[in-house]
């Protein structure tokens, strides 16, 4: 895993702290694609679609904080991104990711 600390700009604003960024784990591609064409042939059955794997989750217990299309930010973390965007990730998938970046529901 790799942690990349940044400054943000959030309007005229500049955070104090830097945010602690991690990019978000991902399975081989040519899994994640075939993941992905099954939940978008079958998307009505599910609630949402894990941002890790692809797989369709049915209900969401785990989500992340994105921002930048593959990094995630601390869960706690509701000052500087306002929670930009949530991705739902499955039960599988939560426990490759550490504690303090899941929020769940």
């Amino acid at each position: 895993m790799r942690f990349r600390n940044i400054v943000v700009y959030c309007g005229m604003k500049q955070t104090q702290e830097p945010i602690k960024m991690l990019e978000i784990p991902t399975i081989e591609s040519s899994k994640k694609s075939k993941n992905e064409d099954s939940f978008e042939s079958n998307y009505h059955k599910y609630e949402d679609q894990c941002a890790v794997c692809g797989k369709g989750i049915k209900s969401v217990k785990y989500e992340i904080n994105t921002i930048y299309g593959g990094e995630m930010y601390l869960a706690n973390d509701h000052e500087n991104y306002n929670d930009a965007w949530r991705m739902a990730v499955g039960s599988e998938c939560q426990k490759k990711i550490p504690v303090e970046y899941l929020i769940k529901k």
